[in-house]
């Protein structure tokens, strides 16, 4: 049980990270990607050109939620931090 809970997290955590990554890599997206392919952080940047839309603010929103959300299940449900404070 414990191993599941460890990989369960350390997957978790991979994921969140290569997400954020993934976003933090705008530069070298935009330069690499070929053509017809959109990814997340070019679709962004396509429509903040114009103007920043309400579309552009539900996309952050919705990141920042799943993200929150997820931080927050894996915190309770696997116990992160107790250690800390029982020290």
């Amino acid at each position: 049980m414990l191993l599941g809970a460890a990989l369960a997290a350390l997957i978790v955590a991979g994921f969140l990270m290569s997400f954020t990554l993934s976003i933090d890599d705008f530069v070298i997206t935009f330069f690499v990607a070929g053509v017809g392919v959109t990814t997340l952080p070019l679709q962004i940047y396509s429509m903040i050109k114009v103007a920043v839309t309400p579309e552009v603010n539900a996309i952050s929103t919705l990141l920042m939620a799943l993200t929150l959300v997820v931080t927050l299940y894996y915190t309770r449900r696997f116990g992160f931090g107790e250690e800390i404070a029982a020290a």
